[in-house]
C-alpha cells in the first residue's frame, strides 16, 4: 500500500509543535506527506530537517508567519527525486519522482485567501503545469489547501481551479469515494468542521486504485491551542494490483 496525507499545519516554527507533528506522522505510517502553511524560512532548514529521518523538500516563505509548503517522505520509502520546482511565493511545490517503478508528479498547493489573488494563482498554476513534461502514462497527485469550495459558484476562482482540474483530467478523490459525505476539513473557532477547502486530486489514468480515504484530526495541543484549524486527509492506494 501507498499512504499519502495532506494537511494545513498552521505554522511549524515551534520546535515542540514540529516534533509532535512529525511523531504523529510516523505513528500513522504515512509514506508521503504534503504540508501547507509551514511558515518555514530557508535559513532554518537544518532545524526543520533535524527531526525528520526521511527525504524532505521545502518551498520556503519569506516570512516565519505565513505561507510555505513541504513534501516529506518516509525513510523506508524507495524514492528518486528527479525534478524540483519551487515557487517564489511559498505557495506551490512540484516534484517529479520515481517510486514503485513509476513516474509521479507531486504538486503541493497553498492558495491565497482573497478571490482576486486566488484567480491569478490558479491561472498561473495552469500555465506552469502545461509547461511540465507530463505524459499520459504519468500519475499526478495534487494536494493542498485551495482556499475555495468547488461548489461555491459565487467564488470566481472556482472556475479557474476547475480549469486546472479539467486540463489534466483530475478528479476529487474524496467525493469519488464518499459522495454523500460533506468532507469538511476547515474548522471554526469551536473546532467544528465547517467548510471543505482541502482536496486530494489525482488523474483518471493514475497508476494505483484507491483503497480508502479518510479525514482525521491532528491529536493533541501546542501551548494550550489546537494543532491546526484544519483536518488532515489521508488516502491509501493499493499497489499490488
Amino acid at each position: 500500500m501507498l499512504e499519502i496525507i495532506s494537511v494545513n499545519v498552521r505554522g511549524l516554527n515551534s520546535d515542540e509543535k514540529r516534533v509532535r507533528l512529525y511523531t504523529w506522522i510516523n505513528d500513522i505510517k504515512a509514506d508521503v506527506i504534503f504540508l501547507q502553511e509551514t511558515h518555514y524560512i530557508e535559513k532554518n532548514i537544518f532545524k526543520y530537517d533535524s527531526r525528520w529521518t526521511g527525504k524532505s523538500v521545502h518551498c520556503f516563505s519569506d516570512s516565519p508567519f505565513s505561507r510555505g509548503v513541504s513534501i516529506l517522505f518516509k525513510k523506508e520509502l524507495n524514492i528518486e527525486i528527479i525534478e524540483k520546482h519551487r515557487s517564489l511565493d511559498g505557495r506551490r511545490l512540484l516534484l517529479k519522482v520515481k517510486m514503485h517503478d513509476k513516474i509521479f508528479f507531486l504538486i503541493n498547493i497553498y492558495a491565497p485567501n482573497t478571490i482576486n489573488e486566488r484567480c491569478s494563482f490558479f491561472k498561473k498554476l495552469n500555465i506552469f503545469l502545461q509547461k511540465q513534461s507530463i505524459t499520459e502514462d504519468d500519475s499526478i497527485i495534487m494536494c493542498g489547501d485551495f482556499n475555495c469550495k468547488l461548489d461555491n459558484l459565487k467564488d470566481q476562482s472556482n472556475s479557474k481551479l476547475k480549469k486546472v482540474i479539467s486540463s489534466f483530467d483530475l478528479y476529487d478523490t474524496w467525493h469519488s469515494k464518499h459522495p454523500q459525505l460533506n468532507g469538511y476539513t476547515w474548522c471554526n473557532s469551536e473546532d467544528i468542521p465547517s467548510s471543505r477547502i482541502d482536496y486530494i486530486f489525482i488523474n483518471r489514468n493514475f497508476t494505483f486504485d484507491i483503497k480508502n480515504i479518510i479525514i482525521r484530526k491532528i491529536p493533541g495541543t501546542n501551548l494550550g491551542k489546537r494543532m491546526s484549524d484544519h483536518r488532515s486527509i489521508k488516502i491509501t492506494f493499493n499497489i499490488d494490483g
